[in-house]
């Protein structure tokens, strides 16, 4: 597993993940950088470039951002992961392709954007999902992430404390 910026070189993958209807049933409302919602499963590539352009601002603004998940052995897009918010407590979110569902891949990818978001002074991450997104809750409980107990948008609350003190891998940002 790869961990690049995400540029509009990613947007054919970005439009692949985002045009799927098992990808979009779990990830809440998107907007554009204008506040304008938009429509998922993606109907074309305009609309997956509009969220690209989104973590690029953001990530220039300091807010957020997100990286492009690639197979290490071929360089193919798998997904994406990063952060809604990036500030004491960050909101970690990812996205991957379901034909590489249970291979590991987005776990590893999470822990080095954790890590990396530890390393920056990121004092928690919090992560909310739909409790019937089964595989994402497991996914986060692996990664250390315990439930609040609160919820927001009908989805539930995790968190997990980030140590500040491990080497913040170079991941492309």
């Amino acid at each position: 597993m790869l961990l690049e910026a995400l540029t509009a070189s990613h947007s054919a993958g970005m439009f692949k993940l985002w045009s799927s209807e098992a990808v979009c049933r779990y990830s809440g409302a998107v907007t554009n950088w204008e506040g304008q919602r938009l429509a998922l499963p993606a109907a074309d590539a305009a609309t997956s470039d509009q969220i690209i352009e989104f973590f690029q601002r953001m990530a220039a603004a300091g807010r957020g951002l997100r990286w492009a998940v690639l197979e290490k052995s071929s360089g193919a897009f798998v997904g994406a992961v990063g952060f809604n918010a990036l500030e004491d407590r960050a909101e970690l979110a990812y996205h991957q392709l379901p034909r590489f569902w249970g291979r590991g891949m987005m776990g590893e990818a999470c822990e080095a954007a954790l890590a990396w978001a530890g390393g920056r002074g990121v004092r928690e991450a919090v992560a909310y999902i739909d409790a019937v997104n089964v595989r994402s809750v497991c996914l986060v409980q692996r990664l250390g992430f315990r439930k609040t107990g609160e919820m927001r948008k009908g989805a539930e609350e995790f968190v997990v404390a980030l140590d500040k003190n491990q080497s913040a891998p170079d991941i492309g940002i």
